[in-house]
């Protein structure tokens, strides 16, 4: 068996498919295809070629002393073999084996359909079960490209721990941005327990500070004290009446900054 010229030139179509062994494993027949071969023991020697015109295959045996002679069809290497041996051998009744007399069982093609340039198409003009194919490959190469950089990086018996983040806002958080933060920590404090600490803080601020509300009444002068006060001075007493206003609440905080900035 000797082989001869085997192109995977532009014309190389998938019509035609290699069936003598069951799928996954056929594969499609190149374009212009030529496999020379022999059988008996008269060694009789023919040429066979397998070509593509109109998305159809021709396939041809060339036979003779010089290959001057050819029988072609369009039907199959079966039909093509079968009357090659009616040509050759007219009183036999044995047929010959279209996989064998057309080498497609060689090792070659198989090895040409394999290594040959695919193109690739665009993502918007496959299937989607290709699109999924892909992205497993994709996931599969990854995963294993990663490994194996990995392992110069990093030692086999080690055990990688992910170190948290912490961020610290010197400002005041807002409330919403603080109820998305909550379920990324289980250490920040919850809301309501910010409340109920809030509530026990204002709480015991009223035990401890008693004075909390001031009201002074209109035309307020420094004679209707009854008891003696330690502000006697006329301008003060007129500043903070000024600023409190007449039967309002204020902030005892407030009041002290008043009298702290102006001695």
């Amino acid at each position: 068996l000797k082989t001869g010229s085997l192109s995977l030139g532009p014309k190389t179509l998938t019509t035609l498919v290699v069936d003598f062994s069951r799928k996954p494993n056929s594969f499609p027949l190149p374009d212009n295809y030529e496999v020379l071969t022999t059988w008996e023991k008269k060694a009789n020697v023919v040429k066979c070629s397998i070509e593509y015109e109109n998305s159809k295959p021709i396939f041809r045996i060339y036979y003779g002393d010089k290959f001057d002679q050819v029988l072609e069809t369009t039907q199959s290497c079966t039909a093509t073999a079968t009357q090659i041996q009616k040509k050759l051998n007219p009183n036999t009744r044995t047929l010959l084996s279209d996989t064998l007399l057309f080498g497609v069982q060689l090792q070659i093609l198989r090895t040409a359909h394999e290594t040959r340039t695919r193109k690739l198409k665009a993502y918007n003009k496959i299937t989607i079960k290709t699109k999924n194919e892909r992205a497993r490959n994709l996931s599969k190469h990854t995963r294993s490209t990663f490994t194996e950089l990995s392992n110069c990086f990093y030692n086999s018996n080690d055990n990688p721990v992910l170190k948290s983040l912490k961020a610290i806002d010197q400002g005041q958080i807002p409330r919403n941005s603080y109820q998305i933060i909550i379920p990324l920590s289980n250490n920040l404090v919850k809301e309501w327990a910010m409340s109920k600490e809030k509530l026990s803080i204002n709480n015991e601020m009223q035990e401890k500070i008693l004075i909390y509300i001031i009201k002074l009444h209109h035309h307020y002068s420094n004679e209707t004290l009854k008891d003696a006060s330690a502000i006697t001075d006329s301008e003060v007493i007129q500043m903070v009446y000024e600023s409190i206003g007449n039967d309002k609440q204020r902030s005892i905080i407030k009041i002290f900054d008043s009298f702290f900035s102006e001695m």
